[in-house]
């Protein structure tokens, strides 16, 4: 009898691969401007990008005939694979204006807001120059998302003084508007905060503001504030007592 040889079972048809998760880091040489998420910044939102640079049809002619030369920082969002902007939100509404591509450096996937906020500052902070405002947005965002202090001033690298300053402001919207105005700097103007009820103060302060003379006129008007404060207790303890106090000179003249 012959034997019949058994061809062995085909293989079975394997499960479709689960889709790749998207790299970690990439480079893209050309994207459209327009397919890139500008998202949160932390420098003010002016309304206009025109409004951010002095000569905004300048910088998009530049772009326009030279295309963007530094290159665009971004994450990738794996929800739906989008780019969002970390570093690069001017140049890439110029490079909309201008219908030019951009070159793009996905640095990471799904970043925390944290991170996002620290790296906006540290760019900014490093590569182009920062109002006091910008930097006082940076760090109230960072307070805001519920971390704390000496976290926060780790992260975006600045001094716990100036986190602590920020916190200090977040109590006076008057005290803040000094920063946002450009009239004084961070700790100068948490200083300031003490005397927000008291606008003859205040303009001492604020005509000290930058000038190396601050702290002495601190100094100055925290020593005229005790002294008016220990006047009026010593006029009401005279007036306690059943004393008429006359708060204005007299004149004995006739």
């Amino acid at each position: 009898m012959t034997s019949t040889t058994m061809a062995p079972p085909a293989a079975a048809t394997t499960a479709a691969e689960a889709p790749k998760a998207p790299p970690t880091r990439e480079f893209l040489p050309e994207v459209d401007p327009n397919t890139l998420d500008i998202g949160g910044n932390v420098r003010e939102v002016k309304e206009s990008a025109a409004n951010t640079i002095d000569d905004w049809a300048g910088f998009v002619a530049d772009i326009a005939e030279n295309g963007v030369e530094h290159v665009i920082t971004a994450f990738r969002r794996s929800s739906d694979n989008g780019l969002q902007v970390l570093d690069g939100q001017l140049r890439t509404l110029a490079a909309r204006e201008a219908g030019r591509t951009v070159p793009v450096r996905v640095v990471a996937v799904d970043i925390s807001e944290l991170d996002r906020i620290s790296h906006q500052y540290r760019a900014n902070k490093f590569h182009h120059e920062m109002t006091a405002a910008d930097e006082a947005k940076a760090i109230q965002d960072v307070l805001d998302l519920g971390v704390a202090p000496t976290k926060a001033a780790k992260h975006l690298r600045v001094d716990i003084k100036e986190v602590k300053a920020v916190q200090a402001l977040s109590k006076s919207a008057a005290t803040r508007s000094l920063v946002s105005e450009g009239q004084m700097s961070l700790t100068e103007a948490a200083a300031a905060a003490e005397f927000a009820d008291d606008d003859a103060a205040t303009a001492r302060l604020v005509a000290a503001a930058g000038r190396g003379g601050f702290d002495h006129a601190l100094a100055l008007v925290r020593a005229d504030r005790d002294a008016e404060n220990a006047r009026a207790d010593v006029i009401a303890e005279h007036r306690a007592q059943g004393f008429e106090v006359l708060e204005e000179n007299v004149s004995y003249t006739e």
